[in-house]
């Protein structure tokens, strides 16, 4: 699971995805060469048992989920059967699916939609998978106030920053202590 913030618990995570299947763990991915340092991303053991859209919203808060033979969906136009690096509306406006802009900026608006209305794309929100909401609930969640999400988003912009700080202060220090293990010897 990806996007999901690191300082939120796993128990949010277990509880979205329990309506999928029997969740056996959740743990916080590591860097193979760094394992003290977290990627970012959850890794979830469990048994699914129905299968797990692509994007989860816990907690106010839109996931990625990712799983070994997830049914294929797209991230652009939200269809299924191909991927976003072979979608048909790939650099396209997804308003007018015309080239050279994007829906935000679409000349073409205020005319009659050549495709389908945003409204029926499907819903980021598969029925219930907000943790907070009631089981077999279909409606959208509570999102966090507008606040919320700038000053998370400004977090997440700092701990990234400080995070590849960290990454690269032990790279050096790992070299620095392969020189001078390297002058010791001679």
């Amino acid at each position: 699971m990806y996007q999901y913030p690191h300082e939120f618990p796993n128990i949010n995570v277990a509880e979205a995805l329990d309506k999928f299947g029997a969740v056996k763990e959740v743990k916080y991915q590591h860097w193979v060469d760094v394992p003290e340092i977290s990627t970012g991303s959850r890794v979830v053991r469990m048994v699914v048992e129905k299968d797990i859209p692509c994007f989860l919203v816990i907690r106010g808060i839109r996931c990625k989920v990712w799983y070994r033979d997830q049914p294929l969906m797209c991230d652009i136009c939200r269809k299924g059967g191909h991927k976003a690096s072979d979608c048909p509306d790939k650099g396209k406006c997804l308003l007018c699916h015309e080239p050279g802009h994007v829906a935000r900026h679409c000349p073409n608006q205020r005319k009659k939609r050549a495709g389908p209305a945003l409204s029926e794309f499907p819903p980021l929100v598969v029925g219930a998978t907000d943790v907070a909401g009631e089981a077999g609930a279909t409606g959208p969640i509570d999102v966090p106030p507008v606040s919320f999400v700038l000053s998370r988003c400004c977090l997440l912009v700092t701990f990234s920053m400080v995070f590849s700080m960290l990454l690269t202060l032990m790279l050096v220090f790992r070299s620095l202590q392969q020189v001078l293990m390297c002058l010791i010897v001679l």
